[in-house]
């Protein structure tokens, strides 16, 4: 009886996988870091959501607020919007003048000097994102468990 009801659970819980993974897997490409990312999310939001609502043990909730707080850089490192235009979009070194000609205009010097700036800020920002993301797994990974 005992190994009926093993294979009932992996039959429920494997299809039940299934339909919720499919749509992630489904839309899932191997060369862009986003989707890494999209996955780990989808994993955080599963798990959380189990521990708020079925956790076990007395440290469920906490377990659950924990992945909350680690999902934070993983949701900011899939927008990827770090960036922030220095110039105010008059960055922009070229635009279509009169009748859709086509125009350049040469950026002085201090507006290269703030585009480099803004780039070096958001390689910093997006790099304490990825250290805090996994310094947070590295250090409660071994938490997760019901």
């Amino acid at each position: 009886m005992r190994n009926f009801k093993c294979f009932y659970y992996n039959i429920k819980y494997g299809v039940q996988n299934l339909v919720t993974w499919l749509p992630s897997i489904w839309k899932d490409r191997q060369w862009d870091y986003y989707y890494f990312y999209s996955l780990l999310n989808k994993k955080f939001n599963l798990m959380e959501k189990h521990f708020r609502k079925y956790g076990h043990f007395v440290g469920a909730e906490k377990v659950a607020n924990i992945i909350a707080q680690i999902k934070e850089p993983v949701e900011r490192l899939m927008k990827d919007d770090y960036y922030e235009d220095p110039l105010d979009g008059e960055g922009i070194d070229f635009s279509f003048g009169e009748r859709g000609k086509f125009e350049r205009r040469e950026l002085s010097q201090e507006e290269r000097d703030l585009i480099h700036k803004a780039f070096e800020e958001e390689a910093r920002l997006k790099e304490k994102d990825k250290n805090l993301l996994f310094d947070l797994l590295k250090e409660h990974i071994d938490t997760f468990w019901d």
